[in-house]
């Protein structure tokens, strides 16, 4: 006979097993994740006539073996483990054993060993309850999760490579326990390898159009980092956007295209401008310094709005609200002045600026003619910069198609084509 599944759920419940995913993550998140664990102390005594029957046959268990096992599951809730091991050596010793016997003194005997401390007995002892082919293939799948998670708590990552392995090939698709061996190959110095079956993994769920877990791509981006790949971790970082867009998510991703070598400074109000899209605008530093950046860039319609909205959240001071609302109100007067004199210029240049003088006292209409005016004269100082100025006014005037298209339309592999890959995840994910 197998076990039956209500049985095998007894039996595990006495392991008490929990997978634990939890190292180190992409700047500042965490991966932690669980698999359905079992908490439970309660040791092996399943209320089956067949433990207390005489064996008739080869998968009857002896009722010397079924008291030795009572005594043992006893001695467990009372975490005695020491009274415990010795009725399971009194109950191993029984000669000529069946194959159900076998299987539920090693349970048993796991109960009390991970209740010891010992986590390789006690994933040898489930180990060798397996081989008895008392559990059917999904119940096994269910035991070999646990004897990988065994392993990987005892740091035999070896061991835990191999038993993953072993689910898989039993056909096993718990992406929790998949992650175990790329969490092993981390732990043990293999980021290599660990980044190779991590990306695996990665690619296979999105050719099965699933989404990878974050798990999976945070220890793929932990690896990268210790690669020191840069190329691999942003990937990683975009995907994380791209299927968990949460503000810390955009935050790290944002912040890590920002510290590239040569990101020039005239771009920062656009990641400033990223990171209030996205959320992750939070800080009393970053409204104060976009603010700031507003007034420098003589952009004080902006430098007003982001000053009102980080007031009122207690994040700017009130002085420098003050400077931006008077900034602005001085700017709003001479805009008319200022339309004249870009009409008569030969480039676009102040066309730009007054656009996005009038996208900040919200006027989309007038702001995004100007804009679009100033790109069709030519003779920008940054084209590709100013597209991309065009897109964000697009999206602040909630035309997402147009915003989009005028995302894409930014070339290049520079500072700016990346800000402005950012902004079409950001428009794409409609949040």
């Amino acid at each position: 006979m197998t076990i039956s599944s209500s049985m095998l759920r007894f039996v595990l419940a006495s392991i008490g097993l929990v997978m634990i995913i939890a190292i180190a993550a992409p700047r500042p998140a965490v991966a932690r994740g669980e698999m359905n664990g079992y908490d439970s102390t309660k040791g092996l005594a399943p209320k089956d006539d067949s433990l207390t029957k005489e064996r008739g046959g080869k998968d009857g268990v002896r009722p010397d073996i079924a008291r030795s096992l009572k005594d043992a599951q006893d001695a467990n809730q009372q975490q005695n483990w020491t009274a415990a091991r010795a009725k399971l050596d009194e109950a191993d010793a029984v000669s000529d054993k069946a194959p159900i016997e076998v299987f539920y003194i090693n349970v048993t005997r796991a109960t009390t060993d991970k209740g010891a401390g010992d986590l390789s007995g006690a994933a040898k002892a489930l180990a060798a309850a397996l081989e008895t082919g008392k559990a059917n293939p999904d119940q096994a799948l269910v035991m070999m999760a646990n004897i990988t998670n065994l392993y990987i708590a005892a740091k035999d990552y070896p061991a835990t490579v191999l038993w993953s392995q072993r689910y898989a090939k039993a056909g096993g698709k718990d992406p929790a326990v998949s992650v175990l061996v790329i969490q092993a190959e981390y732990l043990s110095g293999d980021y290599a390898g660990a980044a190779r079956e991590g990306q695996a993994a990665i690619d296979a769920a999105e050719q099965a159009h699933q989404k990878p877990t974050e798990d999976q791509l945070q220890l793929v981006g932990n690896c990268f980092q210790k690669l020191n790949n840069d190329a691999g971790y942003t990937s990683v970082l975009e995907k994380l956007v791209t299927f968990y867009p949460t503000p810390q998510y955009w935050a790290d991703l944002i912040a890590h295209v920002a510290r590239k070598p040569g990101f020039p400074g005239r771009l920062m109000l656009d990641i400033y401008r990223l990171q209030h899209a996205t959320g992750a605008l939070i800080t009393s530093n970053q409204y104060t310094d976009m603010v700031e950046l507003d007034l420098q860039e003589g952009i004080s319609s902006e430098a007003k709005a982001i000053a009102d909205e980080g007031a009122a959240k207690g994040l700017v001071a009130k002085p420098l609200q003050n400077k931006a609302t008077a900034a602005a109100a001085e700017d709003r007067k001479k805009l008319d002045r200022d339309e004249k004199e870009a009409a008569g210029m030969k480039d676009g240049n102040l066309l730009i600026s007054i656009g996005y003088t009038y996208i900040g006292f919200a006027d989309y209409q007038k702001g995004i003619a100007a804009l679009e005016q100033g790109i069709a004269k030519g003779g920008l100082k940054h084209p590709e910069e100013a597209r991309q100025e065009l897109g964000i006014a697009y999206f602040q005037a909630g035309q997402a198609e147009k915003a989009i298209a005028t995302f894409d339309s930014v070339s290049g592999t520079g500072p700016a084509g990346d800000v402005a890959r950012l902004w079409a995840m950001r428009m794409k994910q409609g949040i």
